[in-house]
């Protein structure tokens, strides 16, 4: 059962990691986007 939580609370990490890498990618590339306007 416990080992079943660590997978799961490491796909959850996994995936949340992911998202936020994501994000991050995505205002990065807005915020070039924005520099390149002005």
């Amino acid at each position: 059962m416990a080992g079943l939580v660590v997978e799961k609370g490491r796909s959850f990490l996994a995936r949340s990691t992911l998202e936020v890498e994501a994000l991050a990618m995505h205002e990065g590339l807005l915020l070039a986007d924005n520099k390149r306007r002005q």
